[in-house]
């Protein structure tokens, strides 16, 4: 995974799983302190600000300052993938039976978009 904002590339990195930042003009790689157990960086916000990031140990999903800092657990059901809203204000997700879910960008009023009609 990688992601461009505000004059940096993110990246996530396996082996371990760690995520990491470079200027987009080149130079050394930065790991990022996140909190979590085998951090795998999903999206960048619009703005750069924040990341989506799940963990390799536990599941849910996170939003993290893109410092590193002010962990929120977005989520705590697996996820197959995720996604900012355009304006930041939302995240989109899918969870591993199929449901594509919405939840605010502060953690609030998650819910179901889709059901598959088939499984």
């Amino acid at each position: 995974m990688e992601r461009t904002a505000q004059g940096y590339i993110w990246i996530s990195l396996q082996n371990p799983h760690f995520v990491a930042q470079v200027p987009v003009t080149g130079g050394e790689i930065t790991r990022l302190n996140i909190p979590l157990e085998d951090p795998f960086l999903d999206d960048v916000s619009p703005d750069g600000s924040s990341f989506l990031v799940e963990s390799g140990s536990e599941a849910g999903l996170w939003s993290v300052q893109s410092m590193g800092s002010s962990l929120r657990r977005l989520t705590d059901v697996g996820i197959d993938i995720s996604g900012w809203s355009s304006d930041g204000k939302s995240v989109i997700y899918s969870t591993a039976n199929g449901d594509i879910n919405v939840v605010r960008s502060d953690g609030a009023d998650a819910h179901r978009l889709v059901k598959p009609a088939i499984r």
